[in-house]
């Protein structure tokens, strides 16, 4: 995302001042644009044009508890470690 809209182009233009939302993998990262190079240079450069915002997510934390959607099923399922009544 930047700046709230949703990207489709990885070639998306971005100015100083746009705040990306980066998903990789499972993580999710903040980040400032604080400045554009006027060249392609080193990593450690390019380190200098960014800021994050926020430490990164890992997005399984950020998802709600996991509950079946047959839990009242369950209930009533056989204890574990016996099989089901013939």
């Amino acid at each position: 995302m930047v700046g709230g809209a949703t990207v489709q182009k990885a070639h998306q233009s971005v100015r100083v001042g746009d705040r990306l939302m980066l998903r990789l993998g499972r993580i999710e990262r903040r980040i400032e644009v604080l400045a554009l190079a006027q060249r392609r240079g080193p990593a450690s450069e390019a380190r200098t044009l960014y800021a994050e915002t926020a430490p990164p997510l890992l997005l399984a934390e950020a998802a709600e508890p996991w509950t079946s959607l047959f839990a009242d099923e369950d209930e009533h399922a056989a204890p574990p470690g016996r099989g089901a009544p013939r």
